[in-house]
């Protein structure tokens, strides 16, 4: 009689194949924003029954799963982190804002010295800055002017550096990464290392400004903390964090534009409202699980996917580089990093302000949505520019070879993303590669100048790596063939500049990104969240409800203690008080103001009859319901509002 199989008795090397297996599922694990757990593909639980069948298959088994299962990471937007999200944009820009103009300002402090350290720690950004800020100063020399301070708290000029930089409207059309330098990481640096240098030369200076920045700065931190950023780019901080990081900058009005939400303009608290959803980066996120795992788990990841598929805060482009420790740490570790063209690398320069998407959401204009359906050809090739650069940058910033890979994903619409290449950036490169063919070789007339609002050299760097001139970045679409920019050189050299400038403008200017698979308007709105009219007043007014039921209950307890305590002493009775309206302090009543005046009357009239100064009772009445009270009345509805 044959004997029965026994797994655990089969070789150590047949076994964990098996093994394996069972634990390999299709489409590996994904990582759950909400729950913040490892699912399946399709969102289930995921299934490790085996494991707890006896110790022995415990320990031989305990590190596949999460070795032979490739986890994704998405980008991940929730209500309950958006102030996280956008208070992340917020402190970030403002402290950049705040050292760019304490530059501006000490901009006749710096010397040919200073610019060749800078030189010597940021090669790529030095020439770039020094040409910026050599001309400001020919202008403030010229002109004896003063510099705005845009880090200034004033009202007249706050609003300017929060409404136009705030949150996602970090990405919109900008130079100021173009002026300072190419890469998230090379503009940090080298903006902190300038004021480095100049707080070492010019102390008394540096610390006057800051004084006059930030009152009563130096009283309480060393200049140095002003020169680093708070958080990591790619951080997800708490809300204490924030609310410490915004206090110490004076970012007052953080909070203010976080909360906000935004109605049509011709009806300011009617209609639907809207605001924007704040996504932190697959790359954030990937962080984050990793740092909480311990060092024994880490090490038994094999592969990750870090699926940038939203525009995120924080400029996700370089989010990246907060993975390169751990791909150090875990030599066996392999990074893949996708992003979507549609959903967030052409986003970053097209993204509408909250009005102009409110504009489009509501108003049935069939120009306004064509319009919303193009997307204008310099600002493309920007981002794209930018993330070719970022990328090249992961591996100069110690990634491990062979750890990391880029895929440019064009989902929804691969031949919508194969014409776009055919038709705007492979006509660009050649028309930007004819002309400064034709001018090293002396056939241009005139000196050369740049045909972008970016250097040439620093556009083609970023973007040829896209186009093919690297093993580890591909896409899934079909790039198209590059054109022979030689023979554009045959035929234009000797023409002036401006007629290469006319040429190389009418490459496609608009391009319209409508396609049956893909609407560009609809890709916008969807970074877009919208709350009805009567959904939000239902929930206040069902919210006003149950808070008018619970008030009554209230006040028959209050009527109760006062029958039965006439004679304690008034702190007891306010101590009861307290004890019952503790929670409305949280949850204030809501009432109209004829019911507020009705309720004041009725307590009034039970304490006099308890035999209580009226004095007195008014005094307790109006100091409780001034707290609880005064700050949430909404005069347009007569409701206490959250």
């Amino acid at each position: 009689m044959p004997s029965k199989t026994n797994l655990l008795a089969l070789p150590y090397e047949v076994r964990e194949q098996i093994f394996q297996h069972y634990f390999e599922i299709n489409g590996g694990y994904v990582y759950d924003g909400e729950s913040e757990k490892l699912v399946t593909a399709d969102g289930q639980l995921i299934d490790l029954s085996l494991m707890y069948t006896c110790r022995s298959i415990a320990d031989d088994t305990k590190h596949i799963p999460l070795s032979v299962n490739t986890i994704t990471f998405s980008t991940v937007y929730r209500e309950d982190w958006r102030e996280r999200a956008g208070g992340l944009a917020y402190i970030l820009d403002f402290q950049r804002q705040l050292q760019v103009d304490m530059i501006h300002c000490l901009v006749r402090f710096i010397t040919p010295e200073m610019y060749s350290q800078l030189g010597l720690k940021f090669p790529q950004s030095t020439p770039n800055i020094r040409e910026h800020l050599t001309a400001h100063l020919r202008f403030l020399e010229r002109t004896n002017w003063h510099h705005e301070r845009r880090f200034d708290n004033s009202s007249g000029s706050r609003g300017g550096l929060i409404t136009r930089h705030f949150g996602l409207r970090l990405h919109q059309f900008d130079t100021f990464y173009w002026t300072w330098g190419v890469t998230d990481s090379s503009v940090s640096g080298a903006i902190a290392y300038t004021l480095r240098l100049l707080a070492e030369k010019h102390p008394a200076e540096f610390a006057e400004l800051i004084d006059e920045a930030l009152p009563g700065w130096t009283d309480s931190h060393s200049p140095d903390e002003l020169l680093e950023l708070p958080f990591d780019p790619w951080a997800i901080p708490s809300l204490s964090e924030l609310v410490e990081a915004a206090d110490r900058l004076r970012a007052y009005r953080l909070w203010e534009c976080l909360e906000a939400w935004h109605h049509a303009e011709r009806n300011e608290r009617t209609g639907n409202r809207y605001r924007e959803k704040l996504y932190f980066s697959a790359a954030a996120i990937a962080i984050r699980f990793l740092d909480q795992l311990p060092e024994p788990q880490r090490l038994q990841i094999r592969n990750m996917i870090i699926n940038e598929d939203r525009l995120a805060v924080g400029r996700s482009e370089g989010h990246i580089l907060g993975l390169i420790p751990f791909c150090r740490e875990n030599p066996r570790l392999r990074v893949e990093q996708r992003v979507n063209l549609w959903r967030n690398l052409t986003l970053r320069l097209e993204m509408p302000s909250t009005h102009e998407a409110i504009k489009l959401a509501e108003d049935d204009d069939d120009d306004r949505i064509a319009r919303a359906n193009t997307i204008c050809f310099y600002r493309l090739h920007a981002a794209l520019a930018s993330w070719g650069l970022h990328v090249m940058e992961v591996v100069g910033e110690g990634m491990p070879a062979g750890t990391f890979s880029f895929v440019l994903d064009g989902d929804p619409d691969l031949h919508l993303s194969s014409d776009l290449f055919d038709r705007l950036v492979h006509p660009t490169v050649a028309w930007l590669k004819a002309y400064t063919e034709c001018s090293s070789r002396g056939l241009s007339p005139q000196p050369y100048q740049d045909l972008f609002y970016f250097p040439t050299a620093a556009y083609l760097k970023g973007i040829e790596p896209l186009l093919g001139g690297a093993s580890f970045l591909r896409s899934n679409f079909n790039l198209g063939q590059p054109w022979d920019y030689d023979k554009l050189v045959d035929t234009h050299q000797g023409l002036p500049f401006s007629t290469w400038k006319d040429k190389f403008y009418k490459v496609d200017a608009l391009f319209d990104m409508s396609s049956p698979a893909l609407e560009l308007a609809k890709v916008k709105l969807e970074l877009f969240e919208q709350q009805r009219e009567s959904d939000y007043l239902d929930s206040s007014l069902n919210h006003c409800k149950r808070e008018k039921k619970r008030l009554r209950r209230v006040r028959r307890r209050w009527a109760c203690i006062e029958a039965g305590a006439e004679d304690e002493h008034d702190t007891e009775a306010g101590q009861a008080m307290r004890i019952l309206f503790g929670d409305v302090h949280k949850a204030p009543p809501c009432m109209t103001r004829f019911e507020k005046r009705m309720h004041r009357k009725e307590r009034r009239a039970q304490k006099a009859a308890a035999g209580v100064s009226d004095h007195t009772q008014t005094d307790v009445i109006d100091d409780m319901e001034a707290a609880i009270f005064k700050t949430f009345f909404e005069p347009r509805t007569g409701l206490w509002w959250w």
